[in-house]
This record gives C-alpha cells, sequence and structure tokens, in this order.
C-alpha cells in the first residue's frame, strides 16, 4: 500500500499488463485501485468456471469501492482462457456472465490447438 500510496500522490499511470489476482482482492485493494485515475485498464483473469463465484466477489468489491457501471465496462477486462474447441461453452458462458456484470473479456486461446470457426467468433 506504501507504493501505491506513493504512485497515486505522485500522479503517476499505472498499466498493469501482465493482470491482477482477483483473488486477493478485498476492499482495502479495491480502494487503492479506485484512486488510480491514471489507470490504462485493470486485467484479471476468469480462467475456469471453479472461480466464477471469486469473480462475482471481486466485480462486487470493485462496486464496493466506487466503480460505476461505466468505469466497470471502460477499465475492467477479464482474460478468459480458453484451451480447446471443447471448452468453447465454458468460454462463452464466462464471456456472457462478465458482459452481463459490465466488465470486458477477452479470450484468450491455446494457440498449439487448432482453432475452430466457433473460437475465431469467441475472440471477436
Amino acid at each position: 500500500m506504501e507504493v501505491t500510496e506513493w504512485c497515486i500522490e505522485k500522479k503517476l499511470k499505472m498499466w498493469f499488463t501482465q493482470g491482477l489476482d482477483i483473488r486477493l482482492l478485498d476492499i482495502e485493494i479495491a480502494n487503492q485501485l479506485y484512486k488510480f485515475k491514471n489507470h490504462h485498464i485493470l486485467t484479471f483473469a476468469f480462467d475456469s468456471l471453479k472461480e466464477e463465484k471469486v469473480v462475482r466477489r471481486g466485480v462486487e468489491l470493485l462496486q464496493q469501492a466506487g466503480f460505476t457501471r461505466n468505469m466497470l465496462r471502460a477499465h475492467v477486462q477479464f482474460y478468459v482462457y480458453v484451451d480447446s474447441d471443447e471448452e468453447y461453452d465454458s468460454g462463452l458462458y464466462r464471456a456472457r456472465e462478465l458482459k452481463k456484470m459490465n466488465c470486458n473479456a477477452f479470450v484468450m486461446f491455446n494457440i498449439d490447438n487448432e482453432r475452430s470457426q466457433r473460437i475465431t467468433d469467441l475472440q471477436r
């Protein structure tokens, strides 16, 4: 928190390119993230349906910290990992649920597997 406070005081721009761990988010961290007015985008991961409750809780914490629907839509995205075409339904569900929570989905696909047309469409 000390480092983030220093960054906020100096009005530094923040860009968490590798993403943040939604499992570690609590209200104190959510409040700090809200204070970052100069961030590019906050990125988290929603890699599996097993993490749905954690993702929902994280989005709720961001809202409690002050993120509005428009702020979520403009500044919060989740990587949605889809390993293969067999995971299409799971990826589609996760992307749709994120949209319902006013967050963006960035569908990532395993480049070692053959990409089907429906995976390409999902990524679009």
